[in-house]
């Protein structure tokens, strides 16, 4: 068995772990976070991002609990739109929606161990960095210029129990602001909010702060 260490439990992390062959390699996950997130933007899963989920076998839960983007568009600060998206190809899903997702179809095999890695591991196979912005393989590879940077802008997102209008869905950008909105998966427990709303909308706003 060739033994294969993860740095990061995220997105990339958990993906690569639920399709590496078990019977090939012993995988173990380093993932700082002791749960998976519960707060998120709306990521779009287009045809290709659609069939390496089917090749994980998890399309027809990604059907069934995301949300199907029949439309949107990149608007101006005014909703002209300029450039559009029609069709039924797009699937929209949460971040942590997509997670417990991937999570879910990592095998039992796979080790995880939970807290921030001080040292990377040196005895495997292979190491992979799936560890984001703050990247320990990054900093160990090339040094402090890799660093995270901050930048002057506000990021803000949170969750409405509606559904948006088709003609609203889409981000709408200004001079250096953006403004999104669009429906999103129905949760952990796969049900829509109680009361008249028919899904739920997410809403990203991003601006400077100072």
């Amino acid at each position: 068995m060739e033994k294969v260490d993860i740095i990061g439990g995220g997105i990339a992390g958990l993906a690569l772990a639920a399709r590496l062959d078990p019977g090939r390699f012993d995988v173990t996950i380093h993932e700082q976070r002791p749960e998976l997130p519960g707060v998120g933007t709306t990521l779009a899963m287009w045809s290709g991002a659609q069939a390496a989920l089917a090749e994980l076998g998890l399309l027809e839960m990604l059907k069934a609990a995301g949300a199907r983007l029949a439309s949107g568009a990149l608007r101006d600060p005014s909703g002209h739109p300029m450039l559009s998206m029609q069709g039924n190809v797009l699937m929209g899903i949460s971040r942590p929606g997509l997670l417990r997702m991937l999570d879910s179809a990592v095998p039992p095999s796979v080790t995880r161990i939970t807290g921030k890695v001080a040292e990377l591991p040196n005895n495997g196979a292979l190491l992979v960095g799936a560890d984001g912005v703050h990247s320990i393989i990054r900093r160990t590879a090339w040094g402090s210029r890799t660093q995270a940077r901050p930048t002057p802008f506000l990021a803000v997102r949170g969750v409405i129990p509606s559904h948006p209008s088709p003609s609203d869905v889409g981000e709408y950008w200004g001079s250096g602001t953006l403004f999104g909105l669009a429906p999103t998966d129905r949760g952990p427990t796969g049900t829509p909010p109680s009361g008249p709303a028919s899904g739920l909308t997410r809403l990203t706003w991003k601006k400077p702060w100072h």
